[in-house]
């Protein structure tokens, strides 16, 4: 197994690491523990492994991004509206119950 990555100087030196919090919007994913390991505290890997780690990656986000959208979709209707798309609410649709609880959930 392969490991010329760089490491931190001290890996047991938390002020020296890197933690992972899922990308700019969501929460992280294995893959990004996955790296963490890898890139930081310098476990081993085989070649090849970032391209797992990105589709894997990429394929969370995905699946966070449309719990979002379905949690929330009066709000993803506006953005799209605001860049141009014409969306419109199905039949009975109610904006009232629309994601507060997903938002202030703990």
């Amino acid at each position: 197994m392969a490991n010329n990555l760089p490491k931190a100087a001290q890996p047991h030196s938390l002020a020296e690491l890197h933690f992972p919090v899922g990308g700019e919007r969501f929460r992280p994913s294995v893959e990004d523990v996955v790296e963490f390991l890898i890139r930081q505290c310098g476990v081993d890997h085989v070649s090849g492994w970032e391209e797992h780690i990105y589709e894997g990656r990429e394929l969370w986000r995905r699946m966070q991004f449309r719990a979002v959208v379905r949690d929330l979709p009066a709000e993803a209707a506006e953005i799209l509206r605001s860049d141009g798309w014409t969306i419109a609410a199905p039949d009975g649709f109610s904006d009232e119950s629309s994601g507060s609880e997903t938002l202030t959930k703990w």
